[in-house]
C-alpha cells in the first residue's frame, strides 16, 4: 500500500474542498504511517513522486510490502520514489480504444507511432510499422482475413500540408483510401495496428469489441489478438494485454479454451447497487456444462443470470 485517502480505521479528516487528506503507509509498521494532504484536481501519485524527493531520507529507502500488478514480495531499500514511478508507468502504458472511424480517417502527419484512444493517428503508425517488411506482410495477411477486401498493400498519399493518409491496395492494383474505406474495414485496421505498433501501449481496454464488425469476422478477430497478444514478449514488442467486455454470443461463441481462463461475468444482483464480478469458470459444474454448450449460447438461454441468482440466494440462506 502507498496511500489510501479512505482507510477502514481512522480515516484522516478532510478539511480542505480544495486539498485530499491521504494516508502514506510503509510497510505494516504503525509508525511507518503518516497524513500529508495534496491537491484535489492532480493525480495524487504524481504529486507524491515530486514530494519523495523533498522528505529524503524519511521516504527514500524504507522496506516495504508490495503486490504490484501479480509480483508479490518484500523490496529491500527499493526506494519509495522508483516504486511510484514504476506504478506510473504502467498506467501511462494503459489506453483505452474507443474506436472512432471519423477520427481514423483524419490524415497525421509521418513520425508520429503512438495511436490515440479513437485512432488519431493510424496513417502515421501505419507507415512506420511498414518500414518492417516482415510485420508489413503479416499485417496485409490478417487485413486480408479480416476483410471483405483482397488487400495486398498499403500506400501512403500526401496533401498539401504533408500529412498522410493510408490508402488500401487490392490485389487487382485498384486503390482504396481511408477515406473511402468502411468503418468495419477501418476498425479491423486500427486494432491490428494496436496489436503490431511497438511503440503502443502494453495494456487495452476495449468496450464490447464486437461493436461495427462483422459478425463472421469476429472469430478471425480473436485469433488475431490471441496471435499477438502471444507472440508480442518475442518480437520485443513488450508484452500486452487486452481487455474487453461484450453482450455478444457469437463472440462468446468463439473464445478458446484458454481464453476462458481469463473470463468473468460482470452482474448486478437485483436490490443490489454494487456490481459483481465472478470467473466463468469459478461457477460450479461451468466447465461441465460448456463441454456440452457453448457459452454464447449458455448466456442466450438466460443461464448466466438464473445461475448467480441461484448462487446469492444459496448464500444467502447458509
Amino acid at each position: 500500500m502507498i496511500f489510501d485517502s479512505h482507510p477502514a480505521e481512522n480515516p484522516p479528516v478532510q478539511q480542505n474542498p480544495e486539498r485530499l487528506a491521504v494516508r502514506i503507509c510503509l510497510g505494516n509498521n504503525a509508525e511507518e504511517e503518516f497524513v500529508e494532504t495534496f491537491s484535489n484536481n492532480q493525480p495524487i501519485l504524481s504529486q507524491l513522486a515530486g514530494s519523495v524527493g523533498a522528505y529524503g531520507s524519511r521516504w527514500q529507502y524504507l522496506t516495504f510490502e508490495v503486490h504490484l500488478f501479480g509480483n508479490s514480495g518484500e523490496l529491500e531499500s527499493a526506494g519509495l520514489l522508483h516504486l511510484i514511478n514504476s506504478l506510473m508507468g504502467e498506467l501511462r502504458s494503459m489506453q483505452f480504444l474507443d474506436l472512432n472511424p471519423e477520427a481514423i480517417r483524419i490524415p497525421s502527419y509521418p513520425g508520429q507511432t503512438i495511436l490515440g484512444d479513437r485512432g488519431e493517428n493510424l496513417s502515421a503508425v501505419l507507415q512506420d510499422i511498414c518500414t518492417n517488411k516482415e510485420k508489413k506482410k503479416a499485417l496485409i495477411q490478417w487485413v486480408d482475413e479480416l476483410t471483405p477486401m483482397d488487400v495486398a498493400d498499403f500506400t501512403f498519399s500526401s496533401d498539401l500540408n504533408g500529412k498522410i493518409l493510408v490508402n488500401l491496395v487490392e490485389a487487382d492494383k485498384s486503390v482504396v483510401s481511408a477515406n473511402s474505406a468502411s468503418d468495419g474495414t477501418l476498425r479491423f485496421l486500427a486494432l491490428a495496428t494496436a496489436m503490431f505498433s511497438p511503440n503502443s501501449s502494453t495494456f487495452y481496454f476495449v468496450e464490447e469489441l464486437e461493436n461495427g464488425i462483422h459478425p463472421t469476422r469476429l472469430y478471425l478477430l480473436l485469433q488475431l489478438i490471441e496471435n499477438r497478444l502471444k507472440n508480442s514478449a518475442s518480437e520485443e514488442i513488450g508484452n500486452k494485454q487486452l481487455v474487453t467486455t461484450t453482450h455478444s454470443p457469437q463472440l462468446l461463441r468463439f473464445l478458446s479454451p484458454s481464453a476462458l481462463d481469463y473470463t468473468s461475468l460482470i452482474y448486478r444482483l437485483l436490490g443490489n447497487s454494487d456490481g459483481q464480478i465472478k470467473k466463468i469458470l469459478e461457477i460450479p459444474a461451468a466447465r461441465r456444462i460448456m463441454e456440452q454448450q457453448d457459452l454464447g449460447h449458455l448466456q442466450e438461454a438466460g443461464w448466466l443470470e438464473d445461475v448467480v441468482i441461484f448462487l446469492d440466494e444459496a448464500v444467502m440462506s447458509q
